[in-house]
């Protein structure tokens, strides 16, 4: 089953291309605003997001603010899309704890190995907790038969 990418990005050609490129690994959704997408967020199990910031749109980095603060969104990857190199959006993707970034224009062969990379990190972790809690409940079931 295809893991599940979130991408939020305002020009509709970037959003088509990456669409395009994600769509062979991966089941994209595809949004030109944060509201839409966070109804996506809360409907499906996404495993990574790639986010559009601009500095004349704060809405995305508000978005971002949430999902970083929000416990039930913090263990998601993102990846931010720069319009164009900008130290100060750095910064504030180093705060809200962005996992990459990439300015634009990219290689978007690059951008898929490292949704790739981040996403099979992440699927990682969940399948290691995911056993270390079956390991925990098989050994309290043993206590508890005893």
């Amino acid at each position: 089953m295809k893991q599940n990418i979130l991408v939020i990005e305002e020009n509709a050609a970037v959003r088509y291309l990456l669409t395009t490129v994600l769509n062979k690994r991966f089941k994209v959704a595809a949004y030109s605003n944060c509201f839409d997408a966070s109804c996506e967020l809360k409907d499906a199990s996404i495993e990574l997001i790639i986010i559009n910031i601009d500095p004349s749109n704060n809405e995305n980095i508000d978005f971002l603010k949430h999902v970083h603060t929000s416990s039930l969104y913090t263990d998601i990857p993102v990846i931010a899309l720069l319009k164009k190199e900008n130290d100060e959006l750095k910064a504030v993707c180093a705060n809200l704890e962005v996992d990459e970034f990439f300015v634009k224009p990219f290689d978007p062969m690059v951008l898929l190995n490292s949704v790739s990379n981040l996403v099979s990190e992440t699927g990682n972790i969940y399948r290691n907790i995911e056993k270390f809690g079956q390991k925990e409940t098989e050994h309290l079931r043993l206590k508890l038969s005893n």
